[in-house]
């Protein structure tokens, strides 16, 4: 509970609030969620991707990320059907008088609440939040009034930022970028907004963070002090990673190749494929041929050259034939020469 302003203080801000709901139009809160529905095909395509080169983890937080998008959506979708309505007003009615009473009552539940006449916001402080015995700290709950049409007119701010160990912007399993995944809360907290219920709006926000569900987590709680594989960005622990015998670079067990010389393990960075069998060939196991230059391993390499610079080209090959030919005709072309053994006392005939 914080001290509570001087009513005159209260009261002018309060209709300042009511100014701010009483203008903004509310066809422009809930616009068609083209760029959501976009977001989702290629979040979708990524998925497909990585489902097809075998990166395990980064195939189920792709996964997960498209569930959370498609319940986004689904949410976003049936505001604005209702958006649609011939009945709906085009603008809110909120009172005055139950604007002021919600700013009373959130003094009495919350620690710290912030009016701000400048920048025009009204902040509250939640208490610190702990999730499964995660310290994450206390959070500020932003709502800016210019932007109450605004898709997400308010942002979470971490006042004592605990974040993931792989991710400094996510603070919370459910904020990134001082962005709230609202998931279940999405209508109620829209409905609130649209109402004008400025307590009831707060309180759901706060019990969003109060609140743990994996399916809609940015980052896993079992993840939070894993280490982000360098080469597929995903969360990764002791359990399900291992170092680049090359460069000592930890990685994911999925981002790990073995190099068909030495068997060694590597990183993305530190392993390559032989230009001609395209296997897996780590740096130091790769030669270069003598006369293209590219890299292979020593198995498809003849006297330091690939394949295809010792076979001879076209041009090599028919001189090389015009030659054999010459030499077969050669070979076979009549000549002087006698075939009668010369005796004592014959003479030798002309063949």
């Amino acid at each position: 509970m914080t001290d509570l302003p001087a009513r005159r203080s209260l009261l002018r801000f309060a209709q300042r609030l009511y100014d701010h709901w009483s203008s903004a139009p509310l066809a422009a809160e809930w616009p068609f969620p083209d760029h959501d529905w976009l977001e989702l095909r290629r979040t979708v395509k990524h998925w497909q991707l990585a489902k097809q080169r075998g990166w395990r983890l980064a195939t189920e937080q792709a996964r997960s990320y498209v569930q959370r998008q498609i319940d986004s959506l689904i949410a976003q979708l049936t505001s604005f059907r209702a958006t649609q309505e011939p009945d709906l007003p085009q603008r809110r009615t909120v009172a005055l008088r139950d604007l002021y009473d919600d700013l009373r009552a959130l003094h009495a539940e919350f620690p710290v609440v912030r009016l701000d006449h400048a920048p025009q916001e009204l902040a509250v402080q939640t208490e610190p939040i702990v999730l499964d015995d995660e310290y994450l700290g206390p959070f500020e709950i932003v709502l800016k009034l210019p932007q109450l049409s605004a898709r997400q007119p308010y942002r979470v701010v971490a006042l004592e930022p605990h974040p993931a160990d792989h991710d400094f912007t996510t603070p919370h399993p459910h904020v990134r970028d001082e962005v709230l995944c609202e998931g279940e809360g999405h209508s109620s907290i829209r409905t609130a907004l649209r109402q004008g219920r400025l307590l009831d709006f707060f309180i759901l926000v706060r019990q969003v963070l109060r609140t743990y569900n994996r399916g809609s987590a940015f980052i896993a709680l079992d993840e939070w002090h894993g280490r982000s594989c360098p080469d597929c960005s995903g969360g990764m622990d002791d359990d399900n990673s291992t170092l680049c015998e090359r460069c000592e670079t930890a990685i994911c067990y999925d981002c790990s190749y073995s190099c068909s010389r030495c068997g060694r393990g590597c990183c993305s960075d530190c392993h390559s494929w032989c230009g001609d069998c395209d296997r897996a060939v780590c740096h130091g196991c790769l030669e270069s041929c003598a006369e293209c230059e590219g890299d292979f391993c020593s198995d498809c390499l003849t006297d330091g050259r690939c394949q295809k610079c010792t076979e001879p080209n076209d041009e090599e090959y028919e001189h090389a034939n015009d030659k054999t030919i010459a030499a077969t005709t050669d070979a076979r072309a009549p000549t002087d020469v006698a075939i009668q053994p010369v005796c004592l006392g014959k003479v030798a005939l002309p063949a």
